[in-house]
């Protein structure tokens, strides 16, 4: 229980991996969405220039919502993204971040625990938080990925969990939200908005046979010297295949008898964000449900909550659109760790 304890209580400033990367509030949309597509990132904190002060996430998914409204509503269907993008002086970055009211702005201290950040993202439903030190500096940013990468570092974090199945736990059992492959890209974004979620399953017309994943990620794959629009426009499948020429990337999967530690070890060595189940029982090529980074994260905090080892989580207070979680500054101990402002 010790080890256990020590673990949780592991600062984030020893686990992010990701360097700080940031774009400022005054760049234009082309610059910004060079930096998330080069730098292979969703999303990047937002430097306020007239502020001087860091103020917001930018991801993928507003870009996805900023060209559908700007030019796929108004039948737009010329020029490359790039030429686009950099047309649209009258944009710049900070204009379109949060576009999608899926990344809002959280920040935590450095010496924030695991077991604190994960309560914090699971309260706000956030995929990331930044991290700054006591000086008011940006040491990166702390996402869902990283916290998996540590439970798969520290198995013992879960016990017994570890070998208990998908169907023990009744673990991803949520609508599969899914396109048809025959769908165009531009409509599975806007149906991704619209269901508040990243990802959603591609499947074959009439039989519902799981055929892959198209998520906010896959933003990345726009040739950036084609017609943007043509892209968008394009199938799914076509969308996701056109630039590697190849069959469509297969969806990451789990089978209802696969224990808790296989579906940890999927999520790092697929690096996906979903993972779709199917019933070995059943071998038609339907998904039964599908599992987040986010269902394995509730997995722990559930687990060290309910064992009566924390004391010193936050308050879980009614949900808000925007949430603010505050260190306060100087204060250190575990019984005065945390504030919690709703903006």
């Amino acid at each position: 229980q010790n080890e256990k304890r020590t673990k949780m209580d592991t600062p984030i400033a020893s686990i992010i991996q990701q360097r700080p990367i940031f774009v400022n509030s005054t760049d234009s949309l082309s610059h910004t969405l060079h930096a998330l597509v080069e730098n292979k990132i969703h999303s990047v904190p937002v430097f306020d220039v007239e502020k001087q002060s860091f103020v917001a996430f930018v991801d993928l998914m507003d870009f996805a919502m900023h060209l559908g409204k700007t030019y796929l509503e108004n039948q737009v269907i010329e020029g490359s993204i790039t030429r686009m993008l950099e047309e649209e002086r009258h944009y710049n970055t900070i204009q379109i971040a949060n576009e999608s009211n899926r990344d809002p702005w959280v920040t935590v201290n450095d010496l924030t625990t695991f077991h604190q950040v994960v309560n914090v993202m699971l309260t706000g439903r956030l995929h990331r938080v930044a991290v700054f030190n006591d000086e008011n500096q940006l040491c990166g940013v702390f996402t869902q990925r990283d916290a998996i990468r540590f439970l798969a570092q520290h198995p013992k974090l879960l016990g017994d969990l570890l070998q208990q199945t998908v169907r023990q736990l009744n673990l991803g059992v949520q609508e599969v939200i899914s396109v048809e492959e025959g769908t165009q890209a531009w409509k599975a974004f806007i149906l991704m908005n619209q269901k508040q979620v990243s990802g959603v399953a591609v499947v074959e017309p009439k039989t519902g046979k799981l055929k892959g994943n198209i998520s906010s990620a896959d933003l990345k794959a726009v040739d950036f010297n084609k017609e943007l629009m043509q892209q968008l426009r394009s199938t799914v499948s076509e969308y996701l295949t056109g630039r590697s020429h190849h069959e469509m990337s297969p969806a990451g999967t789990v089978h209802l008898g696969d224990t808790v530690a296989t579906v940890i070890q999927n999520f790092v060595t697929s690096r996906k964000h979903r993972l779709f189940i199917m019933d070995e029982q059943h071998p038609d090529g339907h998904a039964v449900g599908v599992i987040t980074l986010s269902d394995v994260l509730r997995l722990v905090f559930n687990l060290h909550t309910l064992s009566g080892n924390r004391n010193d989580r936050p308050t879980c207070l009614p949900k808000k659109t925007w949430i603010q979680h505050c260190i306060q500054q100087g204060q250190k101990s575990q019984d005065t760790w945390w504030t919690t402002c709703f903006l």
